[in-house]
């Protein structure tokens, strides 16, 4: 097990139903990651195609959105 591991090979084990957009209009889902040289798990948004976007209007998917807090 790598102590000082930076995940560099990791693979999509979960997709969840959230979809955002980056802060250039680029569509973005959270996944779960797994290392393949550590086994660490964790979350992290990825890019994905635009043609995925349809899961929004079926209601597969949902829109994330965020609220600044003050």
């Amino acid at each position: 097990m790598a102590i000082f591991c930076r995940h560099p090979k990791s693979v999509i084990v979960a997709k969840s139903n959230v979809i955002q957009f980056d802060q250039s209009g680029f569509p973005m889902r959270l996944e779960t990651m797994e290392c393949l040289i550590c086994g660490k798990r964790y979350y992290a948004w990825n890019y994905i195609k635009k043609s995925e976007l349809d899961e929004l209007s079926t209601g597969k998917s949902v829109l994330c959105k965020w609220e600044n807090v003050e």
